[in-house]
Order: structure tokens, then C-alpha cells, then sequence
């Protein structure tokens, strides 16, 4: 059973010190926990109710925590808090890297590696994630990498990287030469060279029964919202042209950088206003949850009654679907699902040397609004 423990923290922090204020916070929090003050189970404070008890920035407690949390002392919980781990004096059998091309992660992401991370922590094995940010020129910049490949991990993973990406292909490329066993998670199915093996990662797995009920309620028009440079985005207008079913795609220009995805929102929601004002005689598509945010915000300023005949269809992430008054049909990725299939084919390769035929993807879920 999972406890709040109380906001009052047992502990202060030097500023005279010249150890971090972020360093000092951890090693108080390992203390508690290895003594025994925090429990297994329990939940620690907000990162807002430890800003405000030790009067930092909030930089601090999200520093201090991922500290915990790469040394498999605390678990962050999505809506909920960190929960502190139980504590035991078993072997750490070995390090696996998970690698994350790009300069910052997403919901889906945090969820699916920190779930991971936890059943890795459970058979022995630590996790520790690095982003790899991209460059202009479409490779990626290694440096980070190339200093973690120096603590030989057991298993590398490698995550998004699709047949034609030139940052997966750069990232592969250093492995290989590295010596680094790696198994990749990706849109393709077969292992490439260097590889142990690949875990099929299906974004589109849902489109094909989206399209069947689509035919079954007859729909003659799918009109599709995202934004210009996503290219991570489900796209359904060929498998809905194969059924003679017109898809007509708006791809908004957003400017990337700080704010991108606030941007995304307002775009879309105009975009929405500007569509809906000439009549709403279609199925609205939305691949990506944040345009759908801004989106829906738009069909709600038509009211109860008239937004409840705006049908639509969006992708979403379990735990992070966009809130509207109707639950919304989607195609959902499942981030904690996925996790638990992929770890339990990791830790039969790191126990046998066998990694086993795995395919996680998107599922499309009926609701109110298709």
C-alpha cells in the first residue's frame, strides 16, 4: 500500500556548502530511505511541497529525484508522485543503456523507461537512459554517448530509429564499433547488423481497424489535422484511399524551439475554427494529442449539443488523452503495457542470450465520438 509521507522534511540544506544543493538533497533522501524513515511504498513529496519546505528552485528536487531514480531508490509515478522502492543487498548483474535519439523525451517515453527501469532494477539490472540530441545535418552528437560507452554496458537499446534515419544509422554505427551489444526498437521488423535483435514498434498497427470501421459506418471524408516536421505522425489517407474513402490533410506550420508545443495547440485550434465554420460534414483525424488539444478546445466554443455531433477520431497516449466532455475514439499507444512486454523480452536475453519475437503498437479504441 502506497503512503503520502508528511510535507515536513526532516532535513536542511547547507548553502555554505560546496556540494550542490541537488547532491546534498539526494544524499539525505538515500538516507531516510536506507534507515528506514521512507519506506517501500511510500510517496515523497511533490517537487512543489519540497521547493517550498527547503525554499529552492524547483530545479533542485527534480535533480536530486533522478539522481534516486537512476540508482533504483525511488520510481516516479505519472499523476501520483515518486514512490520509494524497496531496498535489498542482491548483485547488480549488469548496466543496460537505453538511448534515446533526439534532445528531450515525451510522456510516452518517460513512462516506457522508467516502467522499464524498474523491472530491470528487480532482476539485477541497472538503466540508465541518454538522449542523444540531433545536429543539422541529421546525425546525432556522440559525445555524451561515446563517454557512457565507456562504462561497457551490458545491452544497449535503442529506441525510434526508423530503416531510413540517418541519426539511428549514425548511433548504430558507434555501437558496433564500440563492441556494444544492442537491440533495437523501431518500425521495421528484421535484426540489422550488429544487433542482437528487434522489437517491432507499430505506430500505424491500429490504422487498419480505424479504416474497417470507417467502411462499416460508411464514412466518405476523413479530414486530417497535424503539423508540418512531425514525422513520428500516423497518417492514414493511403490505407483510407485503398477503400475509396476521401482524406483531405492539413499540415500546419508551427516555428520549433522553447514553446513548440503551445504553438502546435494555437495552431490547431484556430485551424479548427477555420474548418468548422464551413460546416462539420466529415471525420476529423488528429495525430498527435497535443494538436488535438487545441482542437478540441475549438469544437467545445460550439457548445454541448453542437460539438456533440462533431465526430473524430485522435491519437492519444494512455494516461494523457485529451480531456473532453465525450471520451474521445482513439488509436492509444499504451506506454506501461508496452514496458512490461519489452522488459520481459530484455531480461530473457540478459538471463539466456535468446531475445524473443516481440511487437509492441497502437490499438484502436471505439468511443463517444466515432
Amino acid at each position: 500500500m502506497m503512503n503520502k509521507v508528511k510535507k515536513t522534511l526532516p532535513f536542511t540544506l547547507d548553502r555554505s556548502s560546496d556540494v550542490r544543493l541537488s547532491v546534498q538533497m539526494a544524499n539525505c533522501l538515500r538516507k531516510l530511505i536506507v534507515e528506514g524513515v521512507y519506506a517501500a511504498g511510500d510517496i515523497l513529496p511533490t517537487l512543489h511541497e519540497f521547493s517550498k519546505s527547503l525554499n529552492v528552485s524547483l530545479r533542485v528536487p527534480r535533480e536530486a529525484l533522478a539522481i534516486l531514480e537512476k540508482e533504483c531508490y525511488v520510481f516516479p509515478r505519472p499523476r501520483v508522485g515518486c514512490e520509494v522502492l524497496a531496498r535489498n543487498d542482491k548483485v547488480w548483474y549488469g548496466n543496460v543503456m537505453f538511448i534515446l535519439p533526439g534532445d528531450e523525451g515525451s510522456y510516452y517515453a518517460d513512462v516506457f523507461i522508467g516502467s522499464i527501469r524498474r523491472i530491470l532494477a528487480r532482476e539485477g539490472y541497472r538503466l540508465e537512459k541518454i538522449n542523444v540530441p540531433s545536429v543539422m545535418d541529421g546525425t546525432n552528437a556522440l559525445e555524451d554517448l561515446s563517454a557512457a560507452l565507456a562504462v561497457r554496458p551490458t545491452l544497449a537499446i535503442v529506441i525510434y530509429c526508423g530503416e531510413a534515419d540517418i541519426s539511428g544509422f549514425e548511433l548504430k554505427k558507434t555501437l558496433r564499433e564500440k563492441s556494444v551489444p544492442f537491440v533495437t526498437i523501431a518500425d521495421y521488423s528484421a535484426k540489422r547488423k550488429g544487433s542482437v535483435g528487434n522489437i517491432g514498434f507499430g505506430r500505424n498497427r491500429a490504422l487498419g481497424d480505424f479504416v474497417k470501421e470507417c467502411v462499416r459506418k460508411k464514412v466518405r471524408k476523413v479530414t486530417v489535422i497535424g503539423f508540418e516536421g512531425n514525422e513520428g505522425e500516423v497518417d492514414p489517407s493511403a490505407p483510407l484511399a485503398a477503400e475509396g474513402i476521401e482524406a483531405e490533410k492539413h499540415n500546419i506550420p508551427v516555428e520549433h524551439g522553447d514553446g513548440f508545443l503551445s504553438r502546435v495547440q494555437r495552431a490547431a485550434f484556430y485551424k479548427m475554427k477555420e474548418l468548422l465554420a464551413k460546416g462539420i460534414d466529415t471525420l476529423y483525424f488528429f495525430p498527435d494529442d497535443f494538436a488535438a488539444m487545441g482542437a478540441l478546445h475549438a469544437i467545445a466554443l460550439l457548445g454541448e449539443e453542437k460539438a456533440s455531433n462533431v465526430k473524430f477520431v485522435t491519437w492519444a497516449n494512455k494516461g494523457f488523452t485529451p480531456l473532453y466532455f465525450l471520451e474521445p475514439a482513439r488509436l492509444e499507444m499504451d506506454p506501461a503495457a508496452h514496458a512490461r512486454k519489452v522488459a520481459s523480452s530484455l531480461v530473457e536475453y540478459l538471463h539466456k542470450g535468446i531475445l524473443p519475437k516481440t511487437e509492441i503498437g497502437s490499438v484502436f479504441i471505439p468511443g463517444e465520438t466515432f
